[in-house]
């Protein structure tokens, strides 16, 4: 074989080879995968869901064509029962007792014709055609009449309600690996929804018996409310796990009791919050349209109410910022008295004649904040007038002896007592010691009665204030003569 030869072959085999690859996927690609799940309708859900977890999305395609298969001759036969029942209770309320005894009569007199068109007697034609037009039909259909029909039609009814649910599922799966499911879902929502015919009390009672007792109805809905509130109380137990373990850490690291109250209760209330929304799909219930729905109200509440999230937001700044806490004397927006309550969109002050007033907390944020406790020591300021005549250096020592003797005046910071204004009627002296804040007004008034008391003792007067008139005679004018 010469070179030219040679390559050839090499050439055509390579051709050859080329496309034997390019087939090979195509080949590969069609798959003979026969579906089974649908061949027990009444397959669990978890053993539907764990079986469809390792199929291909072709293999899906196959499961998903085999349930709707199932489910279409599940509602063929339904509608079947239904146009049969319609005709029937037509029927009955057209012939009434006369037609119904009619129609018993011709069935007793039926077989013989029937018998003698068999035989050669009478028109074997015509029965025969008629006997040929006539459909088979299920052995189901034939049987029930009336309220036994209706009971049936229930029964299967809820039959196709679990046929559904397991379509469902089948084509979640195959929607999760890409797959299109739009026509499928189409079809299953046109069929889904259970009809029952409420005029008939026993059908009724027949649906909702085999309901309670079928294992994805009433069995399924009570083990799911069993879950469910076991998955509550956990979550009930956990929050309160939670919140003990919160106060054991603040009380480590103390702070702002506002801020503390703050974060024990918001411990608890999002623990609880995330627990329940966790267990809604167990009863059932899609978390996402749910939290999509919060998302969408929280919008429009926010809109509606921008004056209420004014409120939070400074509710927050003061919880960062702590100008005040719980129980301290303040003066905020008009108002002074104790913070007897704090939250996040108001802060209610006990004023100092019990009276409750509730402000908000964006009035309060954009006020002056004067907190009258916020310090644990206080000057107390006084000031005493006594007569020019009076020794003032006498006085002083008078409020000297009175503040070392008062046991709630504190040593340091030292007590500042001065001569500090000569006054139009008086010589004023200042006197300011200083107290714990629960003190102030027990030194207060401590300190002015006991100053009054020992200046009256030592005769050191405390002038009224006066003002000096000086009358000026104005001389006498000399007489005008006439």
């Amino acid at each position: 074989m010469d070179s030219k030869n040679l390559m050839t072959s090499f050439t055509r085999l390579a051709a050859l080879m080329l496309a034997l690859l390019l087939m090979q996927p195509a080949a590969f690609a069609e798959t003979n995968y026969v579906a089974t799940t649908a061949s027990n309708v009444d397959i669990s859900t978890d053993d539907l869901t764990s079986l469809l977890m390792p199929l291909t999305q072709a293999e899906l395609v196959a499961e998903a064509a085999a349930w709707q298969d199932v489910l279409q001759r599940k509602v063929a036969e339904i509608s079947k029962l239904e146009v049969q029942n319609r005709n029937a209770s037509a029927s009955t309320g057209l012939i009434g007792d006369v037609g119904t005894q009619l129609m018993d009569s011709v069935g007793a007199v039926l077989p013989a014709v029937v018998g003698a068109s068999e035989s050669g007697e009478g028109p074997a034609t015509t029965q025969s055609s008629e006997t040929a037009a006539a459909p088979a039909q299920p052995e189901a259909v034939k049987k029930p009449q009336g309220k036994d029909l209706n009971s049936v039609i229930a029964l299967m009814r809820l039959e196709q309600g679990g046929i559904n649910k397991r379509f469902g599922i089948v084509l979640d799966a195959l929607e999760s690996k890409g797959g299109d499911v739009k026509e499928q879902r189409l079809y299953l929502a046109a069929v889904s929804g259970i009809k029952l015919n409420v005029d008939d009390t026993s059908a009724v009672i027949i649906a909702a018996r085999e309901w309670l007792k079928s294992k994805d109805g009433g069995q399924q809905l009570l083990i799911n409310l069993l879950q469910f509130v076991a998955v509550v109380a956990a979550v009930l137990f956990l929050s309160r796990l939670l919140g003990k373990l919160t106060d054991r850490l603040i009380a480590k690291r103390p702070t702002s009791r506002l801020l503390e109250n703050f974060i024990r209760v918001g411990v608890r209330r999002v623990v609880l919050a995330i627990g329940i929304i966790a267990a809604l799909p167990i009863i059932g219930i899609n978390v996402g349209p749910v939290l999509a729905l919060i998302g969408a109200a929280g919008l429009v509440i926010g809109l509606a109410l921008q004056g209420t999230l004014s409120n939070f937001a400074s509710g927050v700044l003061i919880l960062v910022y702590r100008p005040y806490d719980m129980h301290d004397a303040i003066s905020v927006a008009g108002v002074s008295g104790v913070v007897s309550n704090m939250n996040l969109l108001y802060t209610t002050i006990k004023t100092f004649d019990n009276q409750l007033i509730t402000i908000p907390n964006n009035n309060v944020w954009n006020d002056t904040i004067t907190n009258i406790t916020g310090s644990h020591e206080r000057r107390v300021d006084l000031v005493f007038g006594i007569s020019y005549k009076d020794d003032f250096g006498k006085a002083q020592d008078i409020l000297r002896a009175i503040l070392a003797q008062h046991p709630k005046v504190l040593e340091t910071p030292a007590p500042n007592i001065r001569l500090n204004e000569l006054a139009d009627s008086s010589v004023r002296l200042i006197c300011r010691p200083w107290a714990k804040t629960e003190d102030y007004w027990d030194v207060y008034w401590d300190v002015m009665e006991a100053v009054k008391r020992e200046f009256d003792k030592q005769g050191i007067s405390i002038p009224f204030p006066q003002s000096e008139v000086h009358v000026y005679a104005a001389p006498a004018q000399p007489e005008k003569k006439a």
